[in-house]
């Protein structure tokens, strides 16, 4: 079962509309916009992304350059915008479309009319100056991309006695009580701090619906606002109660400017890094721009000590709990090759849209961050 992509729009434009506190028109991002539908099998792990943006995001351009204190930055916007005063705090991020930080993305922390408060999270702004341009989103929450009203509890047998069962929500099926045996539907979010390899997912890291909220498994917040990373997977896993599939739909903005994602190394070892990719459509690994971006290291020779940076894809079509790699790819400075079919070049293989993947980073005695700029091929 592939996933389906469809595009609404095709043409990429700006629309000087009212935002939010908004008293004069700012420029609104209006990109292609689509849905995507990837199934959701019974007793399954379905690795997904988030391949759009969520709609609303508007443009801005640096009237000034940054001033950096600490680990923060304030960004002042050439406006005016007339924003409400933190209104955009830990639910919005930025990100950079022009100059060296060209894709990179930063946390808002707070705002004033004109200027966005940035976590830099150890980066830097160094190098960016007035004029560069940058754009503002919302971060998809569990409630935006799962409202927890819509959550599937049923399924409706169309047309009759088909055998073709339509579920009467979205892809997550609502849990009955927290208790381990009425669990339905549990989403894993990978531990994007965590060092080394085969990463799982701590207890506060792993959410259900029950009684018409988001919660964690190991307590009964309210947990519906948590932010999801915009370049990182999760994973959806049915129970084996869950009787017939679901279909895991996204729909928002076709993001068609660059995103620069950050691949994490270690010192100690070799690094998992959890990627989803913010585009819409079946991409190829010659495509991916991953190897020219020089954020993936390749290997001397095919011989297991001599890799390096490793590509994980999984195969959602076929059930499997706790879901390993269907292929592991590795770049020997000419081909993409498959470590899992005897090295066969893996050119042209395709990454579905909608895919979690992972990459796993060879160790680094610097411990540096390489940054992939994934450009879109369309």
């Amino acid at each position: 079962m592939r996933a389906q992509t469809i595009l609404a729009l095709v043409g990429i434009f700006a629309l000087p509309i009212a935002h939010l506190g908004a008293q004069e028109p700012v420029s609104v991002i209006s990109d292609p916009v689509g849905f995507n539908i990837v199934p959701c099998l019974p007793n399954s792990d379905t690795i997904v992304g988030v391949p759009f943006r969520q709609m609303g995001s508007f443009q801005a351009t640096l009237d000034s350059d940054p001033q950096a204190i600490d680990d923060e930055a304030s960004l002042p916007l050439r406006g005016p915008f007339n924003l409400t005063p933190d209104e955009l705090s830990f639910t919005h991020y930025v990100k950079f479309t022009s100059g060296p930080l060209d894709g990179r993305w930063f946390t808002i922390t707070g705002n004033s009319e004109n200027t966005l408060t940035i976590d830099l999270n150890g980066d830097s702004l160094s190098s960016t100056t007035e004029g560069d341009s940058l754009l503002v989103a919302k971060f998809w929450t569990l409630d935006s991309l799962f409202p927890p009203h819509q959550a599937t509890t049923a399924w409706t047998e169309s047309p009759e006695n088909s055998g073709n069962f339509i579920p009467n929500g979205h892809a997550i099926v609502a849990s009955a009580s927290s208790r381990p045996r009425d669990m339905m539907t549990r989403v894993f979010l990978p531990n994007l701090e965590a060092e080394g390899v085969n990463l799982v997912s701590p207890p506060e890291n792993i959410f259900i619906v029950v009684e018409n909220q988001w919660s964690p498994t190991n307590n009964s917040q309210n947990a519906g606002s948590t932010r999801l990373s915009p370049d990182s997977h999760l994973t959806i896993r049915h129970s084996s109660t869950v009787a017939h599939p679901t279909n895991y739909r996204t729909a928002g903005d076709v993001v068609s400017q660059s995103n620069a994602i950050a691949l994490h190394t270690s010192p100690n070892g070799p690094q998992d890094n959890f990627i989803g990719l913010q585009r819409p459509i079946d991409l190829s690994l010659n495509e991916l721009n991953l190897v020219e971006s020089g954020a993936f290291k390749v290997s001397p020779s095919s011989r297991p000590r001599d890799l390096r940076d490793r590509l994980f894809v999984y195969d959602n079509s076929t059930p499997a709990v706790n879901r390993i790699a269907s292929a592991i790819y590795f770049h020997d400075g000419q081909n993409w090759r498959n470590s899992t079919d005897n090295n066969s070049i893996s050119d042209s293989a395709i990454i579905p849209a909608s895919s979690g993947i992972m990459i796993r980073k060879f160790l680094d005695q610097e411990g540096t961050t390489d940054f992939w700029l994934n450009t879109p091929p369309f």
